[in-house]
């Protein structure tokens, strides 16, 4: 009589044991690769730490296995957005240095700033509802040793940007490092030449990136109101300068000034120099064109001052080019719309305050000019200028580099960087250099 053929209980038992291995087995190598881990955490987190440490455990995979550039972008993006860590919800920065995870609904920083007896900016402070930071004040920042290393200074903090991301300003200028700008180049590739002179100072770990400092940072600081400077204001701001050197002269003086040296006929057309006046030029057919605005109802007509025989240069941001427009084009050669504006900052801040020696005044109490990574244009009786802003001798204004009607003379200033720090670092009070800030992450 033969046996059935059938599985033993020893062979069962070898058989699921065998199974159980090998199930084992890939949920190791799964997790291994942070798809079963991470997915799962990936459903439950919405804190902003827990998206950015996330983030970059999975670049890190990658940048392990040495996907680099474009690659690398489309690799951690892709793996993210199986995660629900996508570009709708989260502003996602990738480079080979690294990777930032940016929520695009979280809560913003504002400057609040407080004043002394006499009106002036006393303190400013940067502050998101839960936690506040005096700005000007030194962060202790050691950006691992990359940047050049004849720079010794140290960090402020500045303010943050859009995304939250807290920023810190070098306090000192970076002398060997003196921008050479004039001319057509200089104007058109300003941004550019500034911004390879300060990209070495971010470490991409702290802080993630490096750009200048720009006008909109200082307005940000002191209040100012770029909107409220016209021709008006601007005669008030030279009384108050002269003032603060010493000088006592009154607006008729400052009036008669700008009549006899540039060329404004009166007091009223000083109106031209007003922040977001449209200012139209055309030709006649003879070497100085005319321009003509309107302010108040008012139309006002005139002709520059300053010959133009060899022809009409602006500034057209579409092409990022100075073109040059013939007299012999009769009628309208462009709208310019003025973007200019100069002011003193001591009008609207203390000079004992942080946020006022932060931006100009050196750790050795000394005053140095710097450029400011913002363009600008403005309309004259004599002519059209277009330049750059730059910080010097306690003032905020313009230096000429390209003229509608000339080429200026090219001039160097310094550069100062501004870093901005990784998502999620937040400051605390130091313990071991009380008066400045730790940066914790």
């Amino acid at each position: 009589m033969k046996r059935k053929q059938g599985i033993s209980l020893i062979v069962l038992v070898i058989t699921i044991i065998v199974m159980i291995i090998l199930a084992a087995s890939v949920v190791i190598s799964l997790s291994n690769t942070g798809i079963i881990d991470k997915a799962n955490y990936a459903v439950k987190i919405t804190d902003q730490k827990q998206v950015q440490d996330l983030a970059a455990l999975t670049w890190a995979e990658y940048y392990t296995d040495n996907y680099r550039g474009n690659e690398l972008v489309k690799k951690v993006k892709d793996r993210l957005e199986i995660y629900g860590i996508t570009e709708d919800k989260w502003n996602i920065q990738i480079s080979n240095t690294g990777i930032s995870v940016i929520d695009k609904h979280k809560v913003k920083w504002e400057m609040v700033r407080e004043y002394d007896a006499n009106g002036l900016v006393a303190r400013v402070m940067l502050t998101n509802g839960e936690a506040s930071y005096e700005v000007g004040s030194t962060v202790n920042y050691m950006p691992n040793g990359v940047g050049p290393t004849s720079y010794k200074g140290g960090w402020k903090l500045l303010g943050a940007d859009e995304d939250g991301r807290l920023l810190l300003i070098s306090t000192e200028c970076i002398s060997d490092e003196k921008i050479h700008l004039g001319g057509e180049d200089g104007y058109v590739n300003a941004l550019n030449y500034l911004q390879d002179a300060v990209k070495d100072y971010r470490d991409g770990y702290i802080g993630v990136s490096a750009r200048c400092v720009t006008v909109e940072d200082i307005n940000k600081i002191t209040g100012y109101d770029p909107n409220t400077f016209t021709g008006d204001a601007f005669i008030d701001m030279s009384v108050e300068y002269y003032k603060l050197i010493g000088e006592e002269i009154t607006r008729e003086d400052i009036v008669e000034m700008l009549k006899t040296e540039f060329g404004y006929s009166s007091a009223e057309e000083m109106s031209i120099i007003d922040n977001n006046l449209e200012v139209t030029y055309s030709w006649d057919g003879t070497d100085y064109p005319k321009y003509s605005y309107v302010k108040n109802g008012k139309t006002i007509s005139n002709s520059l001052l300053e010959s133009h025989i060899d022809g009409f240069n602006y500034y057209d941001e579409k092409t990022n080019t100075i073109k040059t427009i013939s007299k012999q084009n009769s009628g309208q050669i462009i709208t310019l719309k003025n973007n200019a504006y100069s002011y003193i900052p001591t009008l609207i801040c203390s000079t004992s305050s942080k946020a006022y020696q932060m931006l100009l005044v050196t750790s050795e109490g000394e005053s140095e000019g710097y450029w400011l990574a913002s363009r600008y244009a403005q309309s004259y009786p004599t002519n059209v200028n277009f330049g750059l802003y730059y910080s010097n001798d306690g003032l905020i204004e313009g230096w000429d580099i390209v003229g509608s009607s000339e080429i200026f003379n090219p001039t160097s200033q310094s550069v100062r960087a501004v870093v901005s720090l990784a998502t999620g670092i937040t400051l605390k009070d130091s313990v071991t250099m009380p008066g400045t800030y730790d940066i914790i992450q």
